[in-house]
């Protein structure tokens, strides 16, 4: 395991991710922050992928536990692990994962968070889409869990998805998908402004440069909820909304200095700041209101240059508090989930003859650990 206590190098250089990787090589980049209880679980998964080329970064951002003394451990255990760990202050997820894909070697890249685990074949799996094609990514489906596993009943927040024409309804978790080298460098690193979100935002910026990539039928590994800092437990209805607003406004930054917002792409920033102002007056976040209101009447010139003249502030501020078109967001939204929840067990019930690919996560997630002592 090489380990490095500082290195100099700066994640937005210009040849960040420039040259050609390796052929067949995955590298799997992992920032991690005082996840010392979960993180080896998470490192043995990942050697016991069926891919046969994978090399591990691993980006101890700044942990004030015994991570490094954990990982040590572990590394000893496990030698034949193309392992390598980098030391840096705290500097967030972004700055990590920036890093670790600077320093990566492979043709194909893959994040994974220090909590989760991945089935036997997930890279695999990733990865046979891409071999031989232009694809510029691939996507499979995780299940939210407990730390033992046990699905959350009736989730569908894990299930990816890609929608043509309105990229902000797309979504997938961060080790849901496998990258190319050229697909990342062509989106630029993770935004290191953003502290929550920036993942989001991210996969936003893939989609408007290198277009959608295949979605494999398969849930290929488990996101794990529990209380060790994870950053999306207990958010109250404002700091989602808040969080929302912040990432789009990023992403219209972004899209505005290259270049990129046509009428398609202002028409999604629109609906989804309309649906973001919506949640911020309801949760009674006035000034997150204000901004994402301000957010679209700058989207307005993109669509109807004219159109902006009959907008007037009440107008907006009308449209976009007000509780009737948010409730009945919330009962559809509701609706959905509760017809997602009926299929789930519906499905389950129907039993493993005629259940397609039904797996037994609290099984499946252990299988990635239990023979290597993780």
């Amino acid at each position: 395991m090489v380990i490095a206590a500082e290195l100099e190098h700066h994640p937005f250089a210009p040849n960040w991710l420039g040259s050609r990787g390796i052929p067949g090589l995955v590298s799997v980049i992992i920032p991690t922050y005082n996840r010392s209880a979960l993180i080896c679980d998470t490192l043995s998964s990942i050697a016991a992928q069926s891919w046969p080329s994978i090399e591990i970064i691993l980006v101890d951002d700044g942990s004030s536990d015994d991570t490094h003394a954990v990982v040590s451990r572990w590394h000893a255990a496990h030698p034949s692990a193309a392992l390598q760990m980098i030391c840096q202050p705290n500097r967030g997820p972004a700055n990590a994962r920036n890093l670790g894909a600077g320093l990566a070697s492979g043709e194909f890249i893959y994040f994974i968070d220090s909590d989760d685990l991945i089935v036997p074949d997930a890279i695999e799996l990733l990865a046979l889409p891409l071999t031989g094609t232009s694809e510029p990514f691939s996507v499979a489906h995780i299940r939210n869990a407990d730390l033992a596993c046990h699905p959350v009943p009736g989730d569908t927040e894990g299930l990816s998805r890609i929608v043509t024409g309105y990229f902000f309804s797309s979504r997938w978790m961060t080790h849901a998908a496998l990258y190319r080298r050229e697909t990342l460098a062509a989106a630029g690193p993770f935004d290191e402004q953003l502290a929550r979100g920036e993942d989001t935002e991210h996969l936003w910026r893939i989609l408007a440069t290198s277009g959608p990539g295949p979605i494999i039928p398969n849930f290929i590994g488990v996101r794990r909820l529990h209380s060790y800092g994870h950053l999306c437990v207990g958010r109250s209805l404002a700091d989602a909304a808040r969080d929302d607003l912040t990432t789009i406004g990023h992403f219209t930054e972004w899209a505005a200095a290259n270049c990129l917002i046509d009428r398609a792409m202002a028409r999604s920033i629109v609906r989804r700041a309309t649906i973001v102002a919506i949640r911020a007056g309801r949760a009674r976040d006035w000034r997150s209101n204000a901004d994402a209101i301000a957010l679209l009447a700058r989207m307005e010139p993109w669509r109807h240059p004219l159109k902006l003249l009959a907008y007037s502030p009440l107008k907006l501020r009308w449209h976009a508090v007000y509780a009737p078109l948010g409730l009945t967001i919330e009962l559809l939204k509701w609706l959905r989930d509760w017809l997602m929840r009926l299929k789930a067990d519906v499905r389950d019930q129907l039993g493993p003859a005629k259940a397609t690919k039904m797996v037994d996560w609290s099984v499946k997630a252990r299988e990635c650990t239990a023979d290597l002592g993780g």
